[in-house]
């Protein structure tokens, strides 16, 4: 994919999280949604319009589009990027084993299988994920 494109595409994307966070708000505000939706919906909002400012500032400068382009396309930064991801998901699954014993332990069983079931749940979009990029490659 052109590299302009693929910053369109995340123009795109970061406008949709823009509109994620304001019906977010406006559900809060009127009253339709629990207190914590405000707070969500006000990080959505503010991170999608920085990533979609940053974004319009980089397609517009010819120059640091093709810095930007050199970098996401460097081997060696592919392989960190792939390397954390890895890391961060194996530590997350012990993490949250670790989670649900302590809570099952203090006797909070329906924490416990929250951490389950968004274990479970993390390990579901894995499955599909692997087997969609499996097939495309």
């Amino acid at each position: 994919m052109d590299f302009n494109k693929k910053i369109k595409v995340r123009i795109t994307y970061n406008i949709l999280v823009m509109i994620l966070g304001a019906v977010m708000i406006a559900l809060r505000v009127m009253g339709y949604a629990a207190e914590i939706f405000y707070s969500y919906g006000i990080a959505y909002f503010l991170c999608g319009l920085m990533l979609t400012v940053k974004n319009c500032i980089i397609i517009s400068n010819p120059e640091k589009m093709k810095k930007l382009e050199i970098v996401e396309k460097d081997e060696r930064n592919l392989m960190i990027y792939r390397k954390a991801i890895q890391w961060a998901f194996i530590l997350y699954i012990y993490a949250s084993g670790v989670a649900m014993l302590i809570l099952s332990g203090m006797g909070l069983d329906m924490a416990a299988e929250v951490v389950a079931l968004c274990l479970c749940g993390l390990v579901l979009i894995y499955f599909v994920c692997y087997n969609i990029v499996k097939k495309i490659n």
